[in-house]
Order: structure tokens, then C-alpha cells, then sequence
């Protein structure tokens, strides 16, 4: 009786956390977020200074502080709802804020929206089979690495080229690494192929000559490394996840027909 009581417990929590985040968007122009769930609720307002945006909650908006506002067809996560409003959370990397009452960890903002201007939306259901349409252009084509399946993450910070790699789990992309600076990629026309320097214990350079740079300048196409050369960069960065990414549709008014994202991170 105690084993199988055990047995229920790790099941409910086991589904408490594969649980999946709720999304919505963003439907109209210059919607105000708010601290509370109030129409006269303090408004998020930003300030520009001259490396970052600067961000706070008042209703004293005019010259120096403005009322923030997401784009149109913005994707956010749903943290809250409560008598007609929606608390959102969403991330902008170019935001500072001393207000602990901003949850400002790794560049995300949480605060209150109107119903009325935001609504569900289902991220796609990522699988192999049609993780090409939905991957951008600049991350490679699967590799089997360890015996599964994976992919190529690209970012890019201040010209340095990063790279991870992702596994596809319950319909979103996985990205796994110790952190953003597990591993660079930089061209070096001393280096006759692939070239691997471990950093520290978190950290790998590859350097690469001419014959893997790609056509648009001096960044890596990751579409001429060999299975193995891919395989064995994989393999030296750690299976950690860091990032959570889901996949979402266009939205109806976005010409360019782009695949719109939103990461949690770990």
C-alpha cells in the first residue's frame, strides 16, 4: 500500500511539472500593461539611456517616461488570470530596472493586460518531420549524435558567433548547454579544417578555416561540416538543458510569413 501510494504521488508530480506553459497575443496597438489588474492600475513605463532601456512603474508619463508597449501579434506567457485581465510575462534583453517588483530575471517583465487585448494561442507541435519548415534557415538539418537525434542552435552576441544544440521533447525544442558561452565559432585563416580549444570546463572555441565559412560573410555554414565534425562538437557540450524554445505561426498580418518564438529559461 505505501509503494503504491508512492507510486500515485511521483505520477501527479511528475505531471505537475511536465505541465506546459500557456501563451497568448498580443491583438492590439499600444495596450497598457499595468502592476495590478486594474484599469487604474501604475502603468509600465520605459525611459531610453544610452546603453539599455530603463524600465519602471508610474502613471507620471510625459516627457521623460512613456507608457510601454509590446507590438501587435507579440507572443507573451500567461502567468495569471483575474477578473477580465491577463499577467503576462515576456522578454526584453535591453531593460534594467531597480524595482524588485519587476521580475527582471534573465531579461523577462511580468505585468497585467486586458483581456480584450490579448488572446490564446497554441504553440506548433514541433516533431522531425516538420522541424524543417519551422527551424530558422541558419540552424542546421537534424544530426544523429549519441544515437539521437539533434540540432544546431545558432545565437549570435556582439559579432561572436554561439552555438548549442537542441533536442525536440513534447513538441518544443530543448536547447542544451551549461550557458549562452558554451561554445564559439570564430573563422581563423590559419586553420586548415576544424579546430577544437577547450576553454575552462564550461567553454569550447572551434575555429575554422576558409572551406566552412559561409557565403555571406565570416560566419560558419554549419550545412558543410561532416555528420562526424557536427557529431563531435555536440558531443563536447554538455547535456544540460538551458532554454525551452516553442514554435508559433505567422501572424495573419506579417508578410515576410515568420515563424514567431519564446524562450523559457531554465
Amino acid at each position: 500500500m505505501r509503494t503504491l501510494l508512492l507510486s500515485l504521488l511521483l505520477l501527479v508530480a511528475t505531471s505537475m511539472t511536465a505541465q506546459k506553459p500557456n501563451f497568448a497575443e498580443i491583438t492590439g496597438t499600444n495596450v497598457n500593461i499595468r502592476k495590478a489588474p486594474a484599469s487604474n492600475g501604475t502603468l509600465l513605463a520605459y525611459r531610453e539611456s544610452e546603453a539599455s532601456v530603463l524600465l519602471k512603474w508610474t502613471n507620471a508619463v510625459g516627457k521623460t517616461w512613456s507608457a510601454y508597449h509590446l507590438p501587435k501579434g507579440e507572443i507573451v506567457q500567461v502567468v495569471a488570470k483575474s477578473n477580465g485581465w491577463t499577467k503576462i510575462r515576456f522578454r526584453d534583453v535591453f531593460t534594467i530596472s531597480d524595482d524588485p517588483s519587476l521580475n527582471m530575471a534573465w531579461g523577462y517583465v511580468e505585468g497585467w493586460m486586458s483581456d480584450q487585448f490579448v488572446k490564446p494561442i497554441a504553440p506548433i507541435n514541433l516533431t522531425w518531420d516538420n522541424a524543417g519548415i519551422y527551424l530558422r534557415k541558419d540552424w542546421m538539418v537534424p544530426v544523429v549524435c549519441n544515437g539521437e537525434q539533434r540540432v544546431w542552435v545558432v545565437d549570435c552576441f556582439d559579432g561572436d558567433l554561439m552555438l548549442s544544440w537542441g533536442r525536440i521533447e513534447n513538441g518544443h525544442l530543448v536547447e542544451c548547454g551549461n550557458d549562452i558561452n558554451t561554445c564559439y565559432a570564430a573563422y581563423d585563416e590559419r586553420t586548415d579544417g576544424i579546430a577544437i580549444e577547450q576553454v575552462g570546463d564550461n567553454c569550447i572555441n572551434v575555429n575554422f578555416g576558409k572551406q566552412y565559412v559561409h557565403s555571406d560573410g565570416f560566419l560558419i555554414d554549419l550545412k558543410k561540416l561532416s555528420e562526424s565534425e557536427a557529431s563531435l562538437i555536440m558531443g563536447m557540450i554538455p547535456d544540460v538543458k538551458n532554454n525551452d524554445l516553442y514554435f508559433f505561426s505567422p501572424a495573419l498580418d506579417d508578410t515576410e510569413r515568420n515563424i514567431r518564438t519564446y524562450t523559457i529559461k531554465k
